[in-house]
């Protein structure tokens, strides 16, 4: 069969079925730790450091403090 593709993708069409943060199954932050790290980078401190505190890579923290990632936390 064909996949619906562009404004008829059903992530698209219902994008509040789509799990976000916490409800991931293999999620390894919570919206607390994304706030506390949005809020580290803002006071200064290196990404490293901060993914090191939080046991996750740099690369997710700059995807979070860049908003690539958990963009629906404010």
């Amino acid at each position: 069969g064909r996949s619906v593709s562009g404004d008829r993708n059903p992530s698209r069409t219902h994008p509040h079925r789509l799990r976000r943060g916490e409800s991931q199954t293999k999620s390894k932050l919570t919206e607390s730790a994304v706030r506390q790290i949005r809020t580290l980078r803002a006071d200064g401190m290196y990404m490293t450091k901060i993914a090191e505190i939080f046991g996750v890579s740099d690369t997710l923290v700059s995807d979070v403090v860049n908003g690539r990632k958990w963009v629906h936390v404010n």
